[in-house]
């Protein structure tokens, strides 16, 4: 099942004032998320990415290469709580 990725606000202006993270670099994050999108089942049902065993938060990371040369590893917390809706919710990336 394809999912809708819902950016919490908090995700969303962390990514925008990140410092050194370019317009390309945003773009190659977001395009990254694709597999978060169309994969979403496989991370949610992989138990090992769970905070904790009944948690409705797991983990998902994009590791890139900047335009600046660095190779900056971005881990999200998801929540599946909407997951019967369709949606995966960001909310938390450091």
């Amino acid at each position: 099942m394809a999912y809708s990725l819902q950016f919490l606000p908090d995700v969303r202006d962390y990514l925008f004032n990140y410092p050194g993270l370019s317009r390309a670099d945003r773009i190659k994050l977001y395009n990254s998320l694709d597999n978060l999108r169309d994969h979403g089942d496989t991370y949610r049902l992989n138990e090992s990415l769970r905070l904790s065993a009944d948690s409705e938060h797991f983990c998902y990371s994009v590791v890139l290469r900047l335009d600046s040369g660095e190779v900056r590893n971005f881990r999200f917390v998801v929540s599946d709580a909407g997951a019967v809706y369709g949606v995966l919710s960001l909310v938390y990336l450091d």
